[in-house]
């Protein structure tokens, strides 16, 4: 996206980004990021990495499956894949679908980004996305909550595209 884990990277690790958005791509590349503009994994040709990382990008691929086979013939060896992804069974996730269930889908269908370019089509927990790493030939080394999406960074996450009231 805007080049967030590029930037804190940057320095540690020579670093490529992947955006499906041009304009957003363009705009990592003002900022002086190397950014290929399309989709994972088809505009990273032969490429390999030491490291993949999907930072609120696994939830809108379609065939997870496929994108996550696909990691392998781009990892070096030894390489690892970061997944961070929405928690099917985080509190507001869980308090959102309740609330649909009785006649207010505004707050579920906003976690799922129906009002935006790019909307979830999955979310995970920890049990299904072990599952789906074990069927690519992963194994999950860890699994933690990021401080971006616990409650202190989640209002301006919540209220980025101010599709929704504040409440």
């Amino acid at each position: 996206a805007h080049g967030w884990f590029l930037e804190r990277m940057r320095g540690d690790y020579v670093v490529t980004g992947v955006g499906p958005d041009a304009l957003i791509a363009e705009v990592a590349r003002a900022r002086g990021f190397a950014v290929k503009s399309g989709f994972f994994p088809g505009v990273v040709g032969g490429e390999s990495y030491d490291l993949i990382a999907f930072n609120d990008v696994l939830e809108h691929i379609p065939d997870v499956n496929k994108t996550l086979a696909a990691c392998h013939a781009h990892l070096n060896e030894g390489g690892y894949i970061i997944v961070n992804a929405p928690d099917r069974t985080g509190f507001l996730y869980r308090l959102s679908k309740l609330m649909a269930r009785i006649g207010l889908s505004n707050p579920f269908d906003r976690t799922w980004q129906v009002c935006f370019p790019s909307t979830h089509v999955h979310y995970f927990d920890t049990t299904n996305m072990a599952a789906l790493a074990g069927k690519a030939g992963f194994t999950v080394i860890e699994d933690f909550p990021l401080p971006t999406a616990t409650y202190s960074g989640l209002y301006s996450r919540v209220r980025y595209a101010n599709s929704i009231s504040a409440v």
